[in-house]
């Protein structure tokens, strides 16, 4: 908030080993930074907390939605379902653009209650970005990527920016593009 860390998210409260592993989905807390205080319990997963529009919004991992915290009482409000893990966010007005990440829940996080989740929404998961009006929880725009691609992380904005490039650490274009 304002440039510096308020809270802090932990997988799981639990103090056996592992613990984090099988009591990741019910047993998630969002702390205080300095004092160490729960302020929410019983989130799934949640990463990448942002402060935007005077709110801490997070991302559960668990069951595939973006939602706002509401300090004082420690509830969390689901906004918005997507199709994969997220990454980002970022905020501009009042859009949540989020990263769709199709292959993270195949390897660490499959299963109940995510997969009922998908099912039950007749959803599939992919990669790509998502664009989320945070008045309504609407998906706005959304970009697939296909093919080898499974992971698109972060998000960042490139505020003023017209017409970025992207360069492959691999490629002849690095050599040309970059100097030190």
């Amino acid at each position: 908030k304002d440039g510096q860390p308020v809270w802090t998210i932990v997988v799981a409260a639990t103090d056996i080993q592992d613990g984090s592993r099988k009591y990741r989905i019910e047993r998630g807390v969002v702390c205080d930074f300095y004092t160490g205080d729960i302020v929410a319990y019983g989130v799934s997963m949640r990463h990448s907390p942002r402060w935007s529009r005077d709110r801490l919004w997070l991302l559960d991992s668990g069951t595939e939605y973006l939602g706002d915290l509401d300090i004082p009482s420690g509830r969390v409000e689901q906004v918005a379902f997507f199709q994969g893990s997220r990454g980002g966010p970022e905020f501009t007005d009042h859009y949540a653009i989020v990263g769709i990440l199709n292959s993270r829940h195949k390897q660490a996080l499959g299963g109940p209650p995510l997969e009922d989740h998908l099912t039950r929404e007749g959803a599939s998961r992919r990669c790509g970005r998502t664009v989320v009006d945070l008045k309504t929880g609407d998906l706005v725009h959304s970009v697939t990527v296909g093919g080898i691609v499974e992971e698109l992380y972060d998000i960042l904005m490139l505020l003023g920016v017209q017409r970025p490039i992207a360069l492959g650490s691999k490629t002849d274009d690095t050599r040309r593009v970059i100097s030190i």
